[in-house]
Protein backbone atom coordinates (compact mmCIF):
# COMPACT_ATOMS: atom_id res chain seq x y z
CA UNK A 1 0.00 0.00 0.00
CA UNK A 2 2.74 2.54 1.30
CA UNK A 3 6.19 3.36 0.00
CA UNK A 4 8.84 1.17 1.33
CA UNK A 5 11.06 2.86 3.34
CA UNK A 6 14.35 3.12 2.12
CA UNK A 7 17.36 2.52 4.99
CA UNK A 8 20.73 4.85 4.69
CA UNK A 9 23.02 2.73 3.35
CA UNK A 10 26.34 4.09 5.64
CA UNK A 11 28.49 1.63 3.77
CA UNK A 12 28.26 3.39 0.81
CA UNK A 13 28.12 6.44 2.36
CA UNK A 14 31.15 6.54 4.18
CA UNK A 15 33.08 4.25 1.85
CA UNK A 16 34.99 7.00 0.86
CA UNK A 17 36.29 9.09 3.39
CA UNK A 18 39.62 8.27 5.49
CA UNK A 19 39.54 6.19 9.07
CA UNK A 20 39.87 8.83 11.47
CA UNK A 21 36.61 10.48 9.64
CA UNK A 22 34.61 7.35 9.90
CA UNK A 23 35.17 6.76 13.64
CA UNK A 24 33.98 10.56 13.73
CA UNK A 25 30.61 9.97 12.23
CA UNK A 26 30.52 6.49 14.51
CA UNK A 27 31.06 8.07 17.71
CA UNK A 28 28.46 11.25 16.87
CA UNK A 29 25.89 8.34 15.86
CA UNK A 30 26.34 6.47 19.28
CA UNK A 31 26.30 10.07 20.93
CA UNK A 32 23.05 10.63 19.79
CA UNK A 33 21.73 7.52 20.03
CA UNK A 34 22.67 7.60 23.91
CA UNK A 35 20.89 10.63 24.17
CA UNK A 36 17.59 9.63 22.54
CA UNK A 37 17.40 6.74 25.18
CA UNK A 38 18.11 8.82 28.08
CA UNK A 39 15.23 10.92 26.99
CA UNK A 40 12.46 10.73 29.59
CA UNK A 41 8.94 10.31 28.57
CA UNK A 42 8.31 14.18 28.71
CA UNK A 43 10.59 15.00 26.28
CA UNK A 44 10.24 12.63 23.53
CA UNK A 45 6.46 13.60 23.48
CA UNK A 46 7.57 18.02 23.52
CA UNK A 47 10.86 17.81 22.99
CA UNK A 48 13.26 19.02 25.22
CA UNK A 49 13.37 22.38 23.76
CA UNK A 50 11.38 25.46 25.81
CA UNK A 51 9.92 23.45 28.12
CA UNK A 52 8.63 25.48 30.46
CA UNK A 53 6.02 26.76 27.51
CA UNK A 54 5.03 23.31 27.14
CA UNK A 55 4.49 22.96 31.57
CA UNK A 56 2.79 26.21 31.49
CA UNK A 57 0.11 25.32 28.50
CA UNK A 58 -0.03 22.12 30.30
CA UNK A 59 -1.38 23.83 33.07
CA UNK A 60 -3.26 25.84 31.39
CA UNK A 61 -5.34 23.98 29.67
CA UNK A 62 -6.05 21.55 32.76
CA UNK A 63 -6.70 24.93 34.70
CA UNK A 64 -9.71 25.44 31.78
CA UNK A 65 -11.05 21.93 31.81
CA UNK A 66 -11.35 21.78 35.57
CA UNK A 67 -13.04 25.44 35.71
CA UNK A 68 -15.57 23.98 32.59
CA UNK A 69 -16.52 20.86 34.23
CA UNK A 70 -16.48 22.59 37.88
CA UNK A 71 -18.87 25.15 35.93
CA UNK A 72 -20.95 22.78 34.35
CA UNK A 73 -21.87 20.72 37.47
CA UNK A 74 -22.59 23.87 40.17
CA UNK A 75 -23.46 26.23 37.60
CA UNK A 76 -20.80 29.05 38.94
CA UNK A 77 -18.91 31.03 36.91
CA UNK A 78 -17.20 32.34 40.77
CA UNK A 79 -14.52 29.99 40.25
CA UNK A 80 -13.50 31.75 37.21
CA UNK A 81 -12.20 34.73 39.21
CA UNK A 82 -9.48 32.50 40.55
CA UNK A 83 -8.51 30.19 37.38
CA UNK A 84 -7.99 33.10 34.91
CA UNK A 85 -5.55 34.95 37.10
CA UNK A 86 -4.13 31.57 37.76
CA UNK A 87 -3.33 31.19 33.96
CA UNK A 88 -2.23 34.77 33.74
CA UNK A 89 0.37 34.25 36.34
CA UNK A 90 1.51 30.95 34.62
CA UNK A 91 2.10 32.45 31.62
CA UNK A 92 3.35 35.89 33.05
CA UNK A 93 5.87 33.54 34.86
CA UNK A 94 7.22 31.60 31.91
CA UNK A 95 7.23 34.87 29.15
CA UNK A 96 8.69 37.06 32.18
CA UNK A 97 11.67 34.88 32.93
CA UNK A 98 12.71 34.80 29.30
CA UNK A 99 13.04 38.02 28.78
CA UNK A 100 14.85 38.63 31.97
CA UNK A 101 17.38 35.66 31.01
CA UNK A 102 18.49 37.35 27.70
CA UNK A 103 19.02 41.06 29.27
Amino acid sequence: MGAEEKKFDWNNAISGLNKESKENIIMKQLEIREKELKRGAFDKVFGSINTKIYIATIISIFLIFTGIIINVINHTSELWNIILPLIGTVCGYVFGKEFTNES
